[in-house]
């Protein structure tokens, strides 16, 4: 599992089987390649050089290291991650020019919430 943080260094989130988590359990997106598709089957941001970015260029988290959450729920995750899979209708990935600045918002409000996997 790839541990997220945001520019204030608190987790953001994480990728766990190329699937975007936020702390709660929320699945946010699927990270194919280098795109990562939400949770409306289109592509929301890229992943690379070991950072998440808006399509915009922007900073959305970072790499801090690996570790574990104690509460992932395998099934569930991958049950989430096939319903955003099942939207995905144009695979086409826009190129990404880093700006180098931090985005203005959360994970969560740049990938739309839908419901947490840990909750049920």
């Amino acid at each position: 599992m790839v541990l997220l943080a945001d520019s204030t260094r608190q987790p953001a989130g994480f990728v766990h089987h190329n699937i975007l988590v936020l702390p709660d359990g929320t699945v946010i997106g699927v990270l194919l390649g280098h795109c990562i598709f939400g949770p409306d089957g289109t592509v929301k941001a890229k992943y690379f050089r070991k950072t998440l970015f808006s399509l915009q260029g922007k900073i959305l988290a970072k790499n801090t290291g690996t570790g574990t959450h104690p509460d992932v729920d395998e099934k569930k995750l991958i049950e989430e991650a096939w319903k955003i899979i099942s939207l995905i209708k144009n695979h086409s990935c826009p190129v990404v020019e880093p700006t180098g600045d931090w985005s203005g918002v959360t994970l969560a409000v740049h990938f739309g919430e839908v419901a947490s996997v840990f909750s049920s």
